[in-house]
């Protein structure tokens, strides 16, 4: 080889690391926030009573997705539909997973739930081989780290067999024993001496966001906060806050916790902007499913009525570089959050048929979003499944006992247009779609 060729071919070489370090660190760095039982109206913007200023400012300044949904509003399944953009239905995520329930095959990979009406078996864990965001992110550059709650198997399950290179904070448990140390032994109520795990945790993502170095890697961060998930604990001088004010002591402290959660959700949007990447970070906020008190106006929530507005329906907000804050009254579901990572990332969607949802990219940028049917699925009680068809919802019942309400016209849900003759043909058009769901993706129910 000629040495002019030699030169060449090096010019050749350094000019394509160059494009492909220009490549890595133009790409958007990414921040998932992901809350436990945090209501869609316990924001101090929805409801003063909330003291939120971090969080009521991300929410003007970001997209703002008002109606926005979970595939299964309950911990464990809710948070494999973001991780895996698939419907937790199709992984066998039917509940949260609960270690304590009987194990019906004597194999260690599922549960039942004597109460169920269905008897529909729970998996324990997110199989391994179910692709992630943080798995295919990591395929191409990206450094991956999980914060806090996992609540998706044990040791062989944890987020570093899912893509995450680094893990801090979890456990296989759904809720920790104290918000205070020690925080997963049931003895630890007593131990006040220690850092309130929100602010831990918050910790923890501060350090990842400071140390990474953003000119060779972009960033992708999972922080799932415990909070505001039971037991009710908060710092004493910030409950004593509320309960001056009146609240009910309870209640108070479910206030301070999302208080701490807007504190942490400041110190995470400061520390991007010490880093210095603010402006090249999408970010979002969002919650695993509704609020453990009421939810009012809209119906239901995490306790009762999880299929109704006050338990399936979330904040979503969105903060995007380069995009204004607004309102977007589309219908949207987490589902969607894994092909829009893909999609700023530089990457094809439809490189990945798994995929349920849809880039929120065209959106976020001021473009329509096409809506599609929403399912919705846990097997608890009479009241499994439900969906979102156009401007309606059909909760489906074992029993017969189906639901047809008109969101847009009583987003409360007080009007069961089910028997209402006007409404037949939308009653049948749904029934038929649901039942076609669950003929082909709701588990076998378990052996007599």
């Amino acid at each position: 080889m000629q040495p002019a060729t030699i030169a060449t071919l090096g010019a050749v070489l350094t000019a394509g690391a160059a494009t492909a370090n220009a490549q890595t660190t133009n790409r958007p760095n990414f921040v998932i926030i992901f809350i436990d039982d945090l209501g869609y109206n316990d924001l101090g913007f929805r409801n003063p009573s909330f003291h939120t200023p971090h969080i009521d400012s991300l929410a003007q300044r970001s997209i703002n997705f008002v109606h926005a949904y979970v595939p299964s509003p309950t911990s464990s399944p809710s948070r494999a539909a973001l991780l895996t953009g698939r419907h937790p239905i199709k992984t066998g995520l039917v509940r949260h997973i609960n270690e304590g329930n009987p194990d019906p095959f004597g194999t260690g990979e599922y549960e039942s739930l004597p109460s169920d009406p269905g008897r529909i078996p729970n998996r324990r864990f997110l199989p391994n081989c179910e692709q992630t965001f943080a798995s295919v992110l990591k395929a191409h550059g990206y450094r991956t780290a999980a914060v806090g709650k996992w609540h998706l198997g044990t040791r062989a399950y944890y987020p570093d067999h899912h893509g995450f290179e680094l893990m801090r904070g979890e456990s296989d448990l759904g809720n920790p024993a104290s918000y205070f140390p020690d925080y997963f032994t049931a003895a630890s109520r007593k131990n006040r001496s220690g850092k309130y795990l929100t602010d831990y945790l918050t910790d923890c993502a501060v350090e990842i966001i400071e140390q990474n170095d953003y000119a060779q890697t972009p960033l992708c961060l999972y922080v799932a906060h415990y909070g505001v998930h039971t037991p009710h604990m908060a710092p004493e001088e910030l409950v004593k806050k509320y309960t001056d004010r009146g609240i009910d002591p309870r209640y108070a402290i479910y206030h301070a916790m999302v208080e701490s959660i807007d504190t942490s959700t400041g110190r995470i949007l400061e520390a991007l902007e010490r880093a210095g990447v603010a402006d090249n970070t999408l970010l979002f906020f969002i919650s695993d499913q509704g609020g453990f008190f009421s939810n009012a106006p809209l119906r239901g929530g995490k306790m009762t009525g999880a299929l109704y507005e006050g338990g399936a329906r979330v904040p979503f907000f969105v903060l995007a570089p380069g995009a204004a804050g607004r309102v977007v009254e589309e219908r949207i579901s987490t589902l969607d959050v894994f092909p829009t990572l893909l999609e700023y990332a530089g990457l094809q969607p439809s490189d990945y048929p798994q995929l349920e949802g849809q880039s929120l990219q065209k959106t976020i940028r001021g473009g329509r979003y096409s809506e599609k049917p929403l399912y919705f699925y846990r097997s608890y009680e009479d009241q499994p499944a439900a969906l979102i068809d156009r401007d309606f919802k059909f909760i489906w019942s074992r029993r017969g006992n189906h639901e047809l309400y008109n969101l847009d016209a009583d987003p409360n849900e007080t009007a069961n247009l089910a028997h209402d003759p006007k409404f037949r043909r939308i009653f049948n058009r749904a029934q038929k779609m649901m039942s076609d769901f669950l003929d082909k993706y709701e588990p076998n129910s378990l052996p007599e």
